[in-house]
């Protein structure tokens, strides 16, 4: 027997909430937290796509906006957080064709700055313009989105929800955590790419493509327990997409 404050029993409790599933899996306080913070941040958007911005130009943008991104070894979350400002932006104004990109280096250069220890410098992204704009430009934009964007720029990107979900999965992922986190990353990043799927809530996106991993990298012999994890995940955060994001 145990006595109180024992360390063997909280290693035998963990070991049996292991064996258990995710379904005896509680969120931790970091994710509790996060969520929170999502529902107070997330709503601007998750109005559809702003009119005028066909989906062909916002992807173009969006693949445009990556591949700055890649190329200057960006942390993962700018991506997806500087995609959310275009969105948000474009959503109340209206944008002219030829000043997208205009857009996307601003948006960029604002999720740099928040984000990265070496923010990109104008300069820099004038470059990947092939000269079509400025520093100057680029420079002057950026207080006209950050007022559009009323100085909110803390939203809560996918790659924040990543490791706390990630502590969810079930034992049989458990070993294969880092693959599974790898292939989620890319999950995500092709989905904000994409449209309508950017327009659901970071979480329930992380969620999904986690989901969805999970489902093609276990074996068909644990598909009982990938289905308790999209389960508990959707019940989570109350969210029947995470099952439509882990099927598409």
């Amino acid at each position: 027997m145990h006595r109180r404050g024992d360390p063997g029993r909280h290693e035998e409790e963990e070991e049996e909430e292991a064996a258990a599933g995710p379904s005896r899996r509680a969120p931790s306080p970091v994710l509790r937290a996060l969520l929170a913070l999502e529902g107070r941040s997330v709503a601007p958007a998750l109005a559809g796509l702003p009119a005028g911005l066909l989906p062909e130009a916002r992807r173009a943008l969006a693949v445009w906006m990556l591949e700055v991104c890649r190329d200057q070894g960006c942390p993962e979350e700018i991506f997806p957080l500087a995609v959310s400002y275009v969105d948000r932006y474009a959503r109340g104004v209206p944008t002219r064709q030829a000043h997208l990109q205009l857009l996307g280096a601003v948006c960029v250069l604002l999720a740099s700055k928040l984000r990265d220890p070496q923010p990109l410098r104008a300069e820099k992204l004038s470059l990947y313009t092939a000269h079509a704009f400025t520093a100057r430009d680029i420079l002057d934009w950026e207080p006209v989105v950050l007022g559009k964007l009323q100085w909110d720029l803390m939203s809560v990107t996918s790659q924040e929800f990543l490791d706390p979900i990630l502590q969810l999965l079930p034992l049989p992922l458990q070993e294969m955590a880092p693959l599974v986190k790898k292939h989620t990353q890319a999950l995500v990043v092709s989905w904000a790419i994409e449209y309508p799927l950017p327009s659901q809530r970071p979480s329930v996106t992380v969620a999904g493509a986690i989901a969805a991993a999970a489902l093609r990298l276990l074996a068909p012999s644990d598909s009982l327990a990938s289905e308790e994890l999209v389960g508990h995940l959707a019940s989570l955060l109350h969210a029947d997409a995470v099952r439509a994001c882990a099927t598409t």
